[in-house]
């Protein structure tokens, strides 16, 4: 758990939010590159939850361009840019409330079926 919460997710889309907080520093009293990678895996699998079908990662890079101070509200944001029959490339970029970019990345997706992981479907408990 990265702390980040899903801001939105269709239409091969998904935006995940999170507040920088004290938990988020590295040792320079930077916001960790850990979580910026971190929230890009979480924007990449939210997009690719809006296609039906079971995937796991492939591949996945990060180009890291800036940081985010505590108290600052960081955005990542997953675009669908390719659907092959096997495979799904998500497109991510980080970026702070201050409009800065914070990372770039790519993350490659194998689809394993066209049906969704049963442990992974939500259903609403009673």
């Amino acid at each position: 758990y990265n702390g980040g919460k899903i801001a939105y997710a269709k239409d091969d889309m998904a935006i995940i939010a999170l507040t920088v907080s004290e938990n988020n520093r590295n040792y320079k009293d930077a916001m960790h590159g850990g979580l910026i990678f971190s929230l890009g895996d979480s924007a990449s699998g939210s997009a690719i939850r809006t296609i039906p079908g079971s995937y796991v990662t492939l591949d996945a890079n990060m180009n890291f361009m800036g940081n985010a101070g505590i108290g600052h509200r960081v955005y990542a944001v997953g675009n669908v840019v390719h659907r092959g029959r096997t495979t799904i490339i998500v497109e991510v970029y980080v970026v702070s409330d201050a409009n800065k970019m914070l990372a770039r990345g790519r993350y490659t997706f194998y689809k394993l079926s066209d049906e969704p992981d049963a442990q992974l479907v939500i259903t609403k408990q009673s």
